[in-house]
């Protein structure tokens, strides 16, 4: 039998307890609560084999009782004296799960309490007077007035900052990090600030994305569409960017230049239109899809190894530039007859099996 991973439960101030004895001696009863509402109390217990316990909190669950609380203190031989505000605590776990869905940072997640997820809750948390805010929407207008706050963005939010005058974020002593300037903000901004991108991977939609030095990668399409346009700014579709998904057609704007290895591997894959910007296409990009035709676009010099190793491809049309073809670049394949250009000047060995060649 596999190991249990067995997880402490956190009582605040770093406090971790991994047994019933050291919960009873460090109860916090809003943290246990908590832990209830959200499933880990029990899971800590039924790890645990706290058989008598986990029973009392399944009981607990199922009961109407709109106290869970006192019952948690019943259950553990605690008294719990202070009120426990129980529909507040479940916003915070609704909110969390939502926070989760976008962002696994875990200094973000453990600041929620921080986060604008829309226009309304920034002015909740600026009237709190805040001094650190994440900012997790599409868009937010933050205003020139309040000063001495640093913003931080969750999934590369939008920003505008209200005014129509210029702008000096140190005078105003607002810091922007992980955001987008508007157009507009960008045009008003005194000093020439760089647009400010996100660090490290973040989601929009159904897309994960990355800065690869200045070019946005997108990482991974995270959607169930069988139709897919690629955003307009991204530069690179990164390695496995749709392996295994049910794309059907995709459409790439002429901002890309590469596609990385596996971009559309083991996919229903059947229509592509290729823009002349791509240069590169990393290797198996294509494998095991269900493309039939395809045009490789101008530019393109080497066709990568098993780029479309085991596919439904029949018929191909590649360009003069190509002078490489790699392994297995189309083994498997429906393909028949391919007409090389002339300037081909390397093909890799198990390349064809039974394709006629033309030159």
């Amino acid at each position: 039998m596999a190991k249990r991973v067995k997880f402490p439960l956190n009582m605040g101030n770093d406090i971790m307890v991994r047994d019933i004895d050291e919960l009873k001696s460090n109860y916090n009863a809003e943290k246990v609560t908590e832990y209830f509402l959200n499933g880990k109390l029990l899971t800590w217990l039924e790890d645990r084999y706290y058989d008598v316990e986990a029973e009392q909190v399944k009981a607990l669950a199922d009961s109407s009782g709109n106290d869970p609380a006192a019952g948690l203190g019943r259950i553990f031989g605690i008294e719990v004296e202070s009120d426990i505000d129980v529909e507040m605590l479940k916003i915070r776990n609704e909110r969390l799960a939502k926070l989760r869905e976008i962002t696994s940072d875990d200094e973000i997640i453990s600041n929620v309490d921080l986060v604008a997820f829309d226009q309304e809750e920034l002015g909740d948390l600026l009237d709190e007077e805040k001094q650190t805010i994440y900012l997790c929407g599409d868009k937010f207008r933050l205003p020139q007035s309040v000063n001495n706050i640093r913003y931080i963005g969750v999934n590369s939010p939008i920003i505008t900052i209200s005014g129509d005058d210029e702008i000096n974020l140190e005078e105003i002593g607002i810091t922007i990090e992980k955001c987008i300037f508007s157009e507009d903000t960008q045009a008003r901004l005194k000093k020439q600030i760089a647009v400010q991108k996100p660090i490290g991977i973040w989601r929009d939609g159904d897309f994960e994305f990355e800065y690869i030095d200045d070019k946005l990668c997108l990482k991974k399409y995270l959607g169930k569409d069988e139709a897919v346009k690629i955003p307009d700014n991204v530069s690179i579709i990164g390695e496995r960017a749709f392996e295994r998904t049910n794309v059907y057609t995709v459409i790439i704007p002429d901002s890309v230049y590469e596609i990385e290895g596996l971009a559309f591997a083991n996919t229903k894959l059947k229509s592509i239109i290729i823009p002349d910007s791509v240069t590169s296409i990393g290797y198996s990009a294509f494998m095991c899809s269900e493309i039939k035709d395809i045009k490789l676009p101008c530019g393109l010099t080497k066709i990568s190894n098993g780029l479309f190793y085991e596919s439904s491809l029949e018929n191909i049309s590649i360009p003069e530039t190509v002078i490489e073809i790699g392994e297995e670049a189309f083994e498997g394949t429906n393909i028949k007859t391919i007409e090389l250009p002339y300037g081909i000047t390397k093909i890799n060995r198990y390349l064809f099996l039974g394709q006629v060649l033309k030159t």
